[in-house]
């Protein structure tokens, strides 16, 4: 709710929306330790979060109020893959099978029309390393088999995500 009430005293006027689920912390301490134990430089400003929504126009406050942020989302590991930022720079991802997260974002989008997203599809998945070359080889990768248990619904104003990470804007 402190959340929606900051784009509300915002004045409405937010610079785009970034809506996010967060890994529980059981799911956040699974991934840091498989990464330790399988020597992948796990380097994350943030703890393990999959990305609903990434708009450069802020979404509407009656979509924004209608999402249940304490929701339980489950996901399970699709495979590994290399994936660019908006500013070239690669990150190595945990692609995702994670139906609920992918109808969310779909609402979203269909609700907000005017909604942009920098890809042409969403693949959701979870951000493990900004340590890796482009060409980095994922076929090699064990295969990560826990559930992942996204426990929190986070929305922010866009401008506010990218002061906090890494994630450079095209």
């Amino acid at each position: 709710i402190k959340q929606l009430l900051s784009l509300v005293f915002n004045g409405g006027s937010a610079d785009g929306t970034y809506v996010c689920s967060d890994a529980s912390k059981e799911t956040a301490a699974a991934v840091h330790k498989f990464c330790k134990e399988n020597g992948i430089v796990c380097d994350l400003k943030n703890e393990p979060h999959c990305t609903i929504i990434y708009s450069r126009v802020a979404l509407s406050l009656e979509t924004l109020t209608s999402i249940d942020t304490e929701r339980k989302h489950s996901a399970t590991f699709k495979d590994w893959a290399v994936l660019h930022t908006g500013s070239g720079k690669a990150c190595l991802v945990m692609k995702l099978n994670a139906p609920s997260l992918v109808t969310l974002h779909m609402y979203l989008m269909a609700a907000n029309p005017q909604a942009t997203y920098d890809y042409a599809e969403y693949i959701p998945h979870v951000t493990v390393s900004y340590s890796i070359p482009s060409d980095f080889d994922v076929s090699s990768l064990p295969k990560f088999t826990e559930e992942f248990i996204f426990d929190t619904i986070k929305i922010e104003d866009l401008q506010k995500w990218n002061a906090l990470t890494d994630y450079n804007v095209k």
